[in-house]
């Protein structure tokens, strides 16, 4: 009986139909995505994103923690907007949006794996610009994480898979080898699936398609 309004659930007498609550995706749009709004002494939809796109503004931990609330939440409107509406153009338009808010160069992320699952989500749209954008913080990070030994007790492999992902998207199979050559490494149990992986990526460096910046044959 709880249905999304923005920041807050309202408690309705409707029922629905969704593990994470219902959604009022009019009301939710009009508060998230609200833009040149002024105070006021009477209600009205919209948040003030006051200098969250200013570099000069300094943000502590706490404050960086918080915005990311901001962050899910545009990001739960546009899964509804895929998911529920069908409407990919407008989940875009929510993340171009988002990113002109709350410019992830400005505050990033605070933990990479949360960056990584936007930076999926931005796969699936196609969304090139915000992709590559957000894939470059997510390659930073993970490589840190594997080079530190500080990997996800719970998913050591989780760097390793995540920055794969990122090179298949960018059709780097060169880079993708070399990461799974380290991976053999840290991971002998598990040394047939990636000697199969690195298999397959050298299969896509021989193929005629395959490319690298330059735009020369590998």
């Amino acid at each position: 009986y709880l249905w999304m309004n923005g920041l807050t659930y309202k408690l309705k007498p409707v029922k629905n139909t969704t593990p994470d609550g219902g959604m009022d995706f009019d009301l939710m749009s009009a508060n998230i995505l609200a833009e040149n709004v002024n105070p006021v002494k009477t209600p009205q939809p919209g948040y003030l994103y006051r200098n969250l796109n200013r570099s000069d503004v300094y943000y502590d931990e706490n404050v960086q923690r918080m915005v990311q609330n901001y962050r899910f939440n545009y990001m739960k409107l546009a899964q509804y907007s895929m998911s529920t509406r069908n409407d990919r153009e407008k989940a875009k338009e929510i993340f171009k949006i988002m990113e002109k808010t709350i410019p992830i160069g400005v505050i990033p992320m605070q933990d990479w794996r949360i960056s990584s699952y936007f930076m999926t989500i931005f796969n699936q749209l196609g969304d090139t610009s915000l992709f590559n954008l957000y894939s470059k913080s997510v390659e930073t990070s993970a490589l840190e994480a594997i080079g530190n030994n500080t990997t996800d007790t719970q998913d050591p492999f989780m760097p390793y898979r995540t920055l794969l992902d990122v090179y298949d998207a960018r059709k780097d199979y060169a880079a993708s080898i070399d990461l799974l050559q380290r991976a053999l490494i840290k991971f002998p149990t598990g040394a047939q699936e990636i000697k199969t992986r690195i298999q397959f990526y050298e299969q896509q460096l021989k193929s005629p398609a395959a490319k690298i910046d330059s735009g020369k044959p590998k």
